[in-house]
């Protein structure tokens, strides 16, 4: 696999889905887990801030942790092609001295290692006729 020192779920891909997505904010929650014995310092990055709203952006997690982020689709956007846009999930090892923001700003968060996520999107279209009466048929069974 990779040297990345979380287990980031879902692992393969961002994928955002909503039958309103573009109209309004669809956000999603991705599960981070440290699986080492040291703190980690962690910082999210995207290719568009006006798109993604990301919270929180940066972050420690402690050993064996876990840490829930919830990344936005903003609304009154554009939806854009699948695959085009991706996150960077950066993370080093942390001993805690100074707050993570600050820890990415020196030598030592230069050194952190990363995995991208590509992002998908996925417009539910509205339940179609047929399909409701097979929903309906099969709660009468």
């Amino acid at each position: 696999m990779s040297d990345y020192p979380l287990l980031i779920e879902p692992g393969d891909k961002i994928l955002f889905a909503s039958k309103s997505l573009g109209d309004q904010a669809c956000p999603i929650t991705i599960n981070l887990k440290n699986n080492t014995k040291e703190s980690q310092a962690c910082k999210i990055k995207c290719t568009n801030n006006e798109m993604f709203k990301i919270r929180p952006p940066v972050f420690m997690i402690k050993p064996e942790g876990t840490q829930k982020v919830t990344i936005t689709f903003n609304p009154k956007k554009q939806v854009p092609e699948s695959g085009k846009h991706f996150f960077n999930f950066y993370s080093c090892p942390f001993d805690g001295e100074t707050p993570p923001r600050s820890f990415y700003a020196s030598e030592k968060g230069k050194e952190a290692v990363s995995k991208k996520l590509f992002v998908s999107f996925k417009k539910e279209d509205e339940v179609k006729e047929g399909d409701k009466e097979n929903k309906d048929l099969e709660k009468k069974d």
